[in-house]
């Protein structure tokens, strides 16, 4: 192997210069600062964009004594199951001010906007009730739906209180009775169960999340700053004293040292956001937004990851990461303008979705082929592997392949760095896509 081709002379004088470019540079300074805010304001929008929400749910589904437009609600019951006004209110306050005609004859025909009438009869499988409104009525559709709900609801307990039926018998007659055979390993696990499902989701999507992060801004960063260099031409001065891998690899690692640093920003910051929002906003509230903002807990999910597992995730991501930023590197540098980057980069960002969308859907497929074959396509194994080897979906023999496969994807990106680097920094015309880079190699 040619020493000066695949070497690393150079490597740390790159990294170094890399580095302090980039924190010098305000755009990404300006990046950083960004997603520190973003990640600290999480908790509080999620709880106050769920209490929105909230609320609007409950503008559009309930009814006010104030907005109700019924007046008076004709009952004619032959059922034999009496329901009295009292009965009706004490369910629901709300039609306290409604007037209610007990079997007094009402004409369909003859309702005002204001008039129900409210239909109740013994059928062949039970009873029956119906609400009919006139063609001008303006009650709405909730309005009507809750005086049927209330009065099935007093009807039916009347209904049962009349045979005499209490509500603790009614209660025990209705129950439902479930049986099961478990092993005491089984029995244990199932009472936990729903924290553990909810501990793997939760460490699933936040690791398909950050590892697609950590590639998709990487590649925008390296790509750029390959471009910029290329531009000016510091590239092809550097390649007199540096090798090829090494000033690639220098550029690469500077940028996965910023691109974790704002990781961990984020991760800080959603942390801070988790604390305040328990602490200060959602402590002792109920509701769907309090939930929602309660999500960010992620006690469960450290409780969890275990060191081990900890390591094997990281590990994943750096390989994925090299992977994929040494092709962006080599695509990158036969790009002579900035506006050429984001072609460049659309083939590392389609394998990195294609990634993470097999990553998410994978999990929630009980069928052991899927979990194999994704595991050990490289790159996408990245996504899949070291999850489903954690949770117990696929063997530790079916997890190490895995890991060998990523291993040799990367090293093959190295040696092709290696050679075709140099003969990319030099190319003329468009820029260079995936398959381009093989032709080069026979040159």
């Amino acid at each position: 192997m040619n020493k000066k081709t695949y070497g690393l002379k150079g490597l740390g004088e790159v990294f170094r210069f890399t580095l302090v470019q980039t924190f010098k540079n305000k755009a990404y300074l300006s990046s950083l600062i960004l997603m520190l805010v973003m990640s600290i304001l999480s908790g509080p929008y999620m709880y106050f964009a769920g209490s929105v929400g909230e609320k609007a749910g409950e503008k559009v589904g309930s009814v006010s004594a104030e907005d109700l437009k019924m007046t008076d609600v004709y009952v004619n019951n032959t059922s034999g199951v009496k329901v009295a006004v009292e009965d009706l209110v004490s369910v629901d306050s709300i039609f306290e001010n409604v007037k209610f005609h007990e079997n007094e004859a009402k004409n369909e025909a003859d309702l005002l906007a204001g008039e129900v009438i409210l239909d109740v009869a013994t059928t062949a499988e039970g009873y029956q009730i119906d609400a009919i409104i006139g063609n001008e009525s303006e009650i709405n559709e909730s309005e009507l739906d809750l005086l049927l709900s209330d009065y099935k609801y007093a009807f039916d307990y009347n209904r049962k209180t009349a045979v005499g039926l209490d509500e603790e018998i009614i209660s025990m007659v209705y129950s439902s009775v479930d049986s099961r055979v478990d092993t005491e390993k089984e029995y244990n696990e199932s009472q936990n169960y729903s924290a553990v499902y909810n501990a793997r989701s939760g460490i699933e999507m936040a690791y398909c999340f950050i590892l697609m992060l950590v590639i998709t801004l990487s590649a925008s960063f390296i790509a750029m700053s390959v471009v910029e260099e290329r531009a000016s031409k510091l590239a092809e001065t550097l390649l007199m004293s540096v090798d090829p891998v090494a000033l690639l690899m220098g550029k690469i690692l500077a940028m996965m040292c910023y691109t974790l640093l704002m990781i961990v920003g984020m991760v800080t910051g959603f942390l801070i956001s988790n604390a305040f929002t328990s602490t200060f906003i959602i402590k002792g509230k109920q509701g769907a937004a309090a939930k929602m903002a309660s999500a960010l807990n992620l006690d469960t999910i450290f409780a969890v990851l275990s060191p081990l597992n900890i390591v094997i995730l990281v590990s994943f991501i750096l390989l994925a990461y090299l992977a994929c930023s040494v092709l962006t590197g080599i695509l990158a540098s036969s790009c002579s303008r900035q506006e050429e980057v984001g072609g460049t980069i659309s083939g590392t960002t389609t394998i990195t979705m294609i990634g993470y969308f097999v990553g998410i859907f994978s999990m929630q497929i009980d069928k052991e082929i899927v979990h194999i074959v994704s595991a050990l396509v490289p790159v996408v194994g990245c996504f899949t592997s070291p999850v489903n080897y954690i949770v117990g979906n696929i063997n530790l023999g079916i997890f190490l392949l895995s890991l060998l496969i990523q291993l040799v994807t990367v090293v093959f990106m190295m040696w092709l760095c290696g050679k075709v680097y140099k003969k990319v920094l030099v190319h003329e015309g468009k820029s260079l896509k995936l398959f381009d880079l093989f032709g080069l190699m026979k040159k």
